[in-house]
C-alpha cells in the first residue's frame, strides 16, 4: 500500500462530520462533565459571559465567523495534521532510548533559498517567498506552533524546565553528539514532509497493521505510547 491511501484517508476526515462531531463532543465533555469541579464553573461563567456580551452587542454573526468556526472546524483540523505528524505512529516497535528518538521527529517549516542570486533566478525566488509566507508561516502559526518543531527533544528530556527555549537545547545536544542517546536527532522540513514521512512508515507496514478494525486506545500497552 502506497502513501495515497493515507493522504486520502486524512483528506476525507478533515471535512468529516462525524470527525468534527466526535471531537466537538470530547472537547465538551472534558470542558463541561469529566473535569474538575473548579475547571467546569470557570467554563460555565466563561461561556455565559461571552453569550451576553454578544447578545447584548448584537454581534452573533461575526462571532460565529470570526471566533466560533475557527476554534472549532479549523483548529480541530489543525489538531489533526499536528497529531497525524507527531510521531511515527505504529512503525518503530520496542522500548527504551533507541525507540523513544526513533519514534520522534523533529518539525521544522521552511526551505533552503534558491541556490542562485535574484538577478539569475527571480522566479524561483519569488516562488520560494511565496511558499514561506503562504505556506510555512502559516503551518509554523497555526498547526506546528509554539514548542511542537522540537517536540523530539522533550520526548529525550521530559523533565527540563526550559521547555520554551527547547530549540535552542536541541541544536545543543545535536552539537554536542547527542550525549547519552544511542541516536542522533531526525528533522523534517515541511508540514506535508512531516506527514508523508508519517504515512512512507505505515505504507511499509504489513497489510494487517495497515487496516485495523478499531484501536482501543485504552488498551495499548504504556509501552507503545510516546
Amino acid at each position: 500500500m502506497n502513501t495515497k491511501f493515507y493522504w486520502r484517508k486524512l483528506r476525507t476526515t478533515a471535512i468529516s462530520p462525524c470527525f468534527h462531531g466526535l471531537f466537538l463532543r470530547n472537547r465538551f465533555l472534558s470542558n463541561f462533565v469529566t473535569s474538575p469541579l473548579y475547571r467546569r464553573a470557570m467554563a460555565i461563567i466563561w461561556v455565559s459571559v461571552v453569550v451576553v456580551v454578544v447578545t447584548l452587542t448584537h454581534t452573533w454573526f461575526a462571532f460565529l465567523v470570526a471566533w466560533v468556526f475557527p476554534l472549532t472546524i479549523l483548529y480541530q483540523i489543525s489538531a489533526l495534521l499536528q497529531f497525524t505528524s507527531e510521531h511515527r505512529w505504529l512503525v518503530v516497535p520496542g522500548v527504551g532510548k533507541p525507540a523513544i528518538a526513533r519514534k520522534s521527529l523533529g518539525r521544522f517549516m521552511g526551505e533552503a533559498p534558491p541556490d542562485a542570486p535574484f538577478s539569475e533566478q527571480p522566479r524561483e525566488w519569488l516562488l520560494w517567498l511565496l511558499r514561506m509566507v503562504g505556506y510555512h508561516l502559516p503551518a509554523r502559526i497555526a498547526v506546528i506552533s509554539g514548542e511542537l518543531p522540537e517536540h523530539d527533544w522533550h520526548h529525550r528530556h521530559p523533565n527540563h524546565k526550559d521547555w520554551a527555549n527547547g530549540v535552542y537545547h536541541r541544536q545543543r545536544d545535536i552539537e554536542a553528539g547527542c550525549p547519552n542517546w544511542p541516536e542522533e536527532y531526525t528533522e523534517v522540513w515541511g508540514l506535508f514532509n512531516a506527514v508523508d514521512c508519517v504515512f512512507e512508515g505505515l505504507s511499509q507496514m504489513p497489510r494487517a497493521a495497515e487496516e485495523p478494525k478499531a484501536i482501543d486506545m485504552n488498551a495499548i500497552a504504556p509501552a507503545n505510547r510516546i
